[in-house]
């Protein structure tokens, strides 16, 4: 007989990222992608420190597929990252706050798309922002995710997000027919020498 699950299913199997360390462990030799994550803390990831084997290059290049719960606390990207912190999402991003500055122009990983959440939504983002500021380069540039063919409710960016060729949204540049982009606010500037969306 299969057996409901009820709440404490959902919360069960969770793993805790509450440093910096922690949260580089989980991508660097075992990846996860698929598991359940929940911030403990804020927390800050020096993108200069390793750029080509640490976070945020190695989530941003990957498929998530999990489900990582933000709790409420936030991840701040320092100096000029390239890409978003995650790459394509095809679970659940919920309650998660980005702050930070990125670059795509100097060679993002995710090429055609950039984000501050992540740079393809396929999956959830619910409750979520991001702070800061955006240059996607050639790529399609939004403040939560360049191309979202899933559901995105309830978030907000407070974002100078701008492309030099390519299209740009405060929330998403793209989206796929049939998607959902629901409860959300932009607030900012957006600027391409293309097309500008919501």
């Amino acid at each position: 007989q299969p057996r409901s699950r009820g709440l404490g299913d959902v919360y069960k199997r969770q793993i805790l990222i509450s440093s910096e360390d922690a949260f580089r462990t989980c991508w660097q030799s075992d990846v996860k992608w698929s598991e359940n994550f929940v911030l403990g803390d804020d927390i800050t990831l020096a993108y200069s420190l390793a750029p080509n084997d640490v976070i945020p290059t190695s989530l941003s290049t990957g498929t998530f597929s999990g489900r990582f719960s933000g709790n409420g606390h936030t991840v701040t990207l320092t100096d000029d990252s390239t890409c978003g912190l995650f790459g394509t999402n095809k679970g659940t991003i919920i309650n998660l706050a980005v702050k930070g500055n990125i670059d795509s122009s100097a060679g993002s990983s995710m090429s055609n798309y950039s984000g501050g959440i992540c740079a393809v939504n396929d999956g959830t983002i619910y409750g979520c922002s991001f702070d800061g500021k955006i240059n996607g380069g050639a790529n399609n540039t939004g403040a939560v995710c360049g191309r979202n063919n899933g559901t995105i409710s309830n978030c907000f960016a407070l974002a100078n997000v701008e492309a030099m060729n390519g299209n740009v949204g405060g929330i998403a540049a793209l989206g796929k027919e049939g998607s959902e982009l629901k409860s959300c606010y932009f607030v900012g500037t957006a600027l391409s020498l293309s097309l500008i969306h919501i």
